[in-house]
């Protein structure tokens, strides 16, 4: 059925606008907890206790959303998740406030991001999905395009508007906005125009674990492209702790030192460690995004044999790179400008954000043109999974390392092994 152009163009107004907003307010929320939690103690194994209830529950539901989101009202399923997300956001704020123990501040931030990762578990394929059903078919490459590309610009300039919030502001008012902004997004989701058909026979459950168990088959009879997805995994496992937890406390030794750097302004912008560690934070996403925004645009000269060197090489140099300078920096602290930590740590994020990028676009078209079309998305669920289950496993074990004062040795860990990787394991791909 053909949809109107005037209907059309409303509803993607309407799926831009509720999914930047909520962007935006996801990741002013995100440097805000982290940049909190990180002023309230010198143990990196809280935050990621916190991250890693998110992203277990997420996984853990995304093996069965699939089906919730096919039998169930998907723009309904849009707006009762962003109204979720609301409602936890203000429980977040109110803990925040509460003169609690802070052990049990944490537990409770675990309990609220499970639920969290419910919510997302659920919204992200069913944004995904109802775009079919709401425009019309030959604009979906065009649809989606825009939003990819918007979602990354708006992601990397929210993190620099949120460490200026923070420094300005707060941590309590940024996760105040982060909420409203999932209900400003929430209001906009429910004038989508979208007519749901519910189906008439449902399928039985014995057929639909069926069907689960012949897509895992399926999946591992593929063998080139489960390398991929372990290779994925591996990066994740790395760049997840380093770069959202373990360089942040790094960060925090480095402002214990007694430093000035040539420019005054600096000097009076820095004074205390919440600007500190928002403005390095910062230069980290930043230098994320713009890698891999040219990484994604780069990705279509790149060829399957030189991936390899994209993959592991380039972030490997990335984690050597910020190991050999927070090792030098540690035996000469003297020599210590925070103008030259600032290059390091952007061309370090610059370099492992390409590599993502290039790796990500080559590895998503090379599943879209080789995996049969009856099992595409299980493929790319359990896909999904297996990716995205080594980055609390990262997190953890790599915050447990952090936690007893050992930073820059992680980072050389982590770079040495993604060269092993090259040289012995991946020259089989």
């Amino acid at each position: 059925m053909q949809i109107k152009k005037r209907t059309e163009k409303r509803n993607l107004f309407l799926i831009y606008f509720g999914t930047i907003t909520s962007l935006i307010g996801d990741e002013i929320g995100s440097v805000a907890i982290s940049i909190w939690v990180a002023l309230q103690t010198d143990n990196p194994i809280n935050f990621a206790l916190v991250y890693s209830a998110a992203k277990f529950s997420r996984i853990v539901f995304s093996l069965f959303s699939g089906s919730i989101v096919d039998s169930f009202n998907k723009k309904k399923i849009l707006y009762l998740s962003d109204s979720a997300q609301f409602v936890l956001n203000i429980f977040i704020l109110f803990l925040i406030l509460l003169n609690l123990d802070f052990k049990l501040k944490v537990f409770l931030f675990c309990l609220i991001s499970f639920l969290q990762g419910f919510c997302l578990s659920i919204f992200k394929p069913s944004s995904r999905a109802i775009l079919p059903e709401i425009i019309n078919k030959e604009n979906l490459k065009k649809a989606n395009s825009v939003l990819e590309m918007s979602k990354s610009l708006i992601s990397m300039l929210a993190v620099i508007f949120a460490a200026g919030l923070v420094m300005l502001l707060g941590c309590e008012v940024c996760i105040l906005i982060n909420a409203l902004t999932f209900f400003i997004s929430a209001l906009s989701e429910i004038f989508i125009r979208y007519d749901f058909k519910k189906k008439d026979e449902q399928k039985k459950m014995e057929s639909k674990l069926k069907k689960i168990f012949d897509g895992y088959r399926y999946v591992l009879s593929e063998k080139e492209l489960l390398r991929f997805a372990l290779l994925g995994s591996c990066l994740n496992f790395f760049c997840t702790p380093i770069f959202s937890n373990i360089l942040t406390y790094q960060f925090k030794t480095v402002f214990m030192f007694n430093w000035q750097s040539t420019f005054p302004f600096l000097n009076k912008f820095l004074k205390d460690e919440k600007s500190f560690l928002a403005l390095l934070s910062t230069i980290v996403f930043f230098g994320l995004g713009i890698g891999n925004i040219l990484g994604s645009l780069a990705s279509r000269k790149v060829s399957g044999k030189n991936i390899k060197f994209f993959a592991l090489v380039l972030p490997a140099f990335s984690f050597l790179i910020l190991g050999f300078y927070f090792w030098f920096l540690k035996e000469n602290n003297f020599l210590f400008n925070v103008i030259l930590l600032g290059s390091i740590i952007s061309s370090s994020a610059l370099l492992a954000g390409f590599s993502m990028g290039v790796f990500n676009v080559y590895v998503t078209s090379l599943y879209q043109k080789k995996v049969r079309s009856e099992f595409s998305g299980r493929f790319f669920a359990f896909n999904t999974v297996l990716i995205q289950i080594s980055s609390p496993i990262g997190m953890l074990i790599g915050s447990s390392i952090a936690a007893i004062g050992i930073f820059y040795p992680v980072f050389l860990f982590a770079g040495g092994i993604l060269f092993f990787s090259y040289i012995v394991y991946c020259r089989s791909l």
